[in-house]
């Protein structure tokens, strides 16, 4: 790397200025309107977070956000459910993080005055009888069965749905709307004057030791929360092992009950507002482009037509892609060989899950320089 002004790193081994160009003068001055303690790269969900969490702590922050309208977070399910998968296991770190989950979407809605949270139960009906017997044996320890409600009325259930061989009701699980989500916190952080959308130019950003500079905007850190995008553009991030998953979502209209999420383990379905319901999702590791796709509508369909008994109608077709990464863990710290560049990202699929508790451990890491947990640092790769 080459300097282009004293104690100025380009990051991009581009030529030094000319002679004749004047040199950039540094102003440290931490009360200008132009100086942060953090530059945010990125308003998906990880970003969203982020900066709420440390506007909390009184640090002062600018985001930095091109508002794609195709972001990932804008079409999620925004699903948050303690036991997934076929075999009914307890997600990952789930005893320490969903005790944060709902006090932490609550603050938000309260700040944001928006309704963001909508705390349901999901009914998990069993697909055959096989999957019944293995399901009650599955269901019996005290770490899973602390998740369980009681038995349901699965004749009740039965008038909407096929639930021949019975199933299940969990607990402390729902959704929260993402789009809403994104989109308040955008404005609030606009009325804060820390949000700025901007494509970021990475041939702009310019670093010394103990500080960074981009185009006008001056702070000691810079963290990078761009979703999948850090695989494509990213310098310092982009050879960490992302694996992006596509996810295809459908709208529905339906005569369903609007105080509960339906799960088969094909499709989900979850009620939005006025007869309308949200049923997802697939996963694609491999996708030619980004858009909705005729394959992934007819296998939503099938699940659907395998769950419901009630017809319906579907009004809308979104796709986005999930920021997942090798290992199925968030990935956050900072760069091997710059420490004020820093990355937070890789929620993935249980992103509503992970956001509240793994933002407050990289924020403490943040303030308090608290070792981050090894399955999370990146580091590991």
């Amino acid at each position: 790397m080459q300097s282009v002004a004293e104690g100025v790193v380009n990051v991009f081994n581009l030529p030094p200025s000319n002679k004749n160009t004047r040199q950039r003068v540094w102003n440290f001055d931490k009360m200008s309107n132009t100086f942060f303690d953090y530059i945010i790269v990125g308003q998906g969900l990880a970003g969203t977070t982020l900066a709420h969490l440390l506007l909390d702590e009184g640090k002062k922050i600018l985001v930095l956000d091109d508002a794609p309208e195709q972001s990932s977070s804008l079409v999620a399910g925004g699903l948050y459910n303690p036991l997934t998968g076929q075999r009914i296991t307890k997600t990952w770190f789930a005893d320490e993080m969903f005790p944060l989950i709902e006090p932490f979407y609550q603050d938000l809605e309260q700040k944001l005055q928006a309704k963001l949270l909508h705390q349901l139960p999901i009914y998990r009906p069993f697909l055959s009888e096989a999957a019944s017997q293995l399901a009650y044996t599955r269901l019996q320890p005290a770490d899973i069965a602390q998740y369980i409600a009681p038995e349901p009325d699965h004749a009740h259930f039965g008038q909407w749905i096929s639930n021949e061989w019975g199933g299940f009701v969990t607990k402390h699980c729902g959704y929260v709307d993402m789009a809403t989500l994104i989109l308040e916190s955008r404005r609030y952080f606009e009325q804060k004057q820390c949000f700025q959308q901007e494509f970021f130019d990475f041939e702009k950003l310019e670093l010394t030791d103990n500080q960074v500079q981009y185009k006008d905007w001056r702070a000691e850190k810079i963290i990078f929360c761009e979703g999948y995008h850090t695989q494509q553009n990213n310098p310092f991030f982009k050879d960490l092992p992302f694996l992006p998953v596509k996810g295809e979502l459908l709208y529905i209209e339906a005569d369903l009950p609007q105080n509960i999420i339906w799960n088969n383990g094909e499709v989900f379905i979850a009620p939005l507002s006025n007869g309308t319901f949200r049923v997802g999702a697939t996963y694609e590791w491999n996708f030619p482009h980004t858009q909705p796709t005729a394959a992934a509508r007819e296998k939503l369909e099938t699940g659907l037509n395998n769950l419901l008994k009630v017809p319906y109608k579907v009004v809308a077709h979104k796709a986005g892609i999930r920021p997942a990464i090798k290992g199925r863990r968030p990935v956050m710290g900072c760069h091997r060989e710059q420490s004020n560049v820093l990355i937070f990202n890789a929620l993935g699929t249980k992103g509503i899950s992970h956001a509240p508790y793994w933002g407050k451990h990289f924020c403490q890491y943040l303030s308090e320089n608290t070792p981050l947990h090894p399955e999370v640092n990146v580091q590991r790769f």
